[in-house]
C-alpha cells in the first residue's frame, strides 16, 4: 500500500477523538459523584457531544476545502488538548460541558477531513468503500490493536 503513512495518522486521528467520545457514559456518571449534579442535569453532556458534530459538520462541509484538511484536522486535536488541559484548572460541571462540545467539533472536523482525504488518494473505487467502511468498523467496534493491521488483508 502506497499510503499506509497517511491511513495510519488518518486513524490514529479518528481513533483518539472516537475514545473521547464513547467516554461520554463514564463521564456522566462522575459528574453525578464529584459534582453532586442529578442524572438528567448530567444527561445534557450527551447533547453536547451529538448536536455539536451535527451543526459542526453541517457547517465545515462546504468551507473545509479552503481551510486544508490537514490543517482542520490539527485544529481539532489543538481544540481537544486546550479543552482536557481545561478540566483540572476549572473544574466544575460548565467546563466539562464545553470539553464534550469541544470533543463534538473536533470529531466532526475530523471525520469530515478524514473521509475527504480517503477519496483523495484512494485510487479506485473498491478501496475507497472499503477505507470507509474500515476506520468507523476498526475505530468503534473492534478497537483492539491487534486489528488494526491484519485487517487490511480484506483490502488491497
Amino acid at each position: 500500500m502506497i499510503h499506509w503513512r497517511v491511513k495510519l495518522s488518518l486513524l490514529l486521528n479518528y481513533f483518539v477523538l472516537a475514545i473521547l467520545l464513547n467516554s461520554v457514559g463514564t463521564v456522566i456518571l462522575q459528574v453525578q459523584n464529584n459534582y453532586r449534579v442529578s442524572a438528567s442535569s448530567a444527561s445534557i453532556l450527551e447533547a453536547f457531544k451529538n448536536l455539536t458534530i451535527a451543526l459542526v459538520s453541517f457547517i465545515v462541509a462546504s468551507c473545509i476545502t479552503r481551510i486544508g484538511y490537514k490543517r482542520a484536522m490539527l485544529f481539532a486535536l489543538a481544540l481537544v488538548t486546550l479543552a482536557c488541559l481545561s478540566m483540572p484548572q476549572a473544574p466544575a460541571f460548565w467546563t466539562t460541558k464545553l470539553l464534550f462540545a469541544a470533543i463534538g467539533a473536533s470529531f466532526a472536523l475530523t471525520k469530515v477531513s478524514v473521509y475527504a482525504t480517503i477519496g483523495l488518494i484512494a485510487n479506485d473505487t473498491y478501496v475507497r468503500t472499503c477505507w470507509m467502511h474500515e476506520f468507523p468498523g476498526v475505530v468503534f467496534y473492534d478497537w483492539r490493536l491487534i486489528w488494526l493491521f491484519p485487517v487490511q488483508r480484506f483490502c488491497r
